[in-house]
């Protein structure tokens, strides 16, 4: 199933497929398999975008170390 483009560039049901998700956590039924196949399709192609035009972020570690300072060396 290919699904098509919006003119934003995000593909056409993902509004769709989000709702329907939401429909089912509020109902506290189970995720159909193709629904949540189509759910983390797309989010590994949104997190390979990111990581192709803004590699790997790695500032948690420094940012804790700067509000907590640097741990002992053991």
């Amino acid at each position: 199933m290919k699904t098509e483009e919006t003119k934003a560039g995000s593909p056409a049901g993902a509004d769709g497929d989000a709702q329907a998700v939401l429909d089912h956590v509020i109902a506290g039924t189970p995720i159909e398999p193709e629904l949540a196949r189509r759910v983390r399709d797309r989010a590994e192609a949104i997190r390979q975008e990111i990581l192709a035009s803004h590699g790997v972020q790695d500032i948690g570690v420094e940012l804790i170390r700067q509000l907590r300072g640097r741990l002992p060396e053991s």
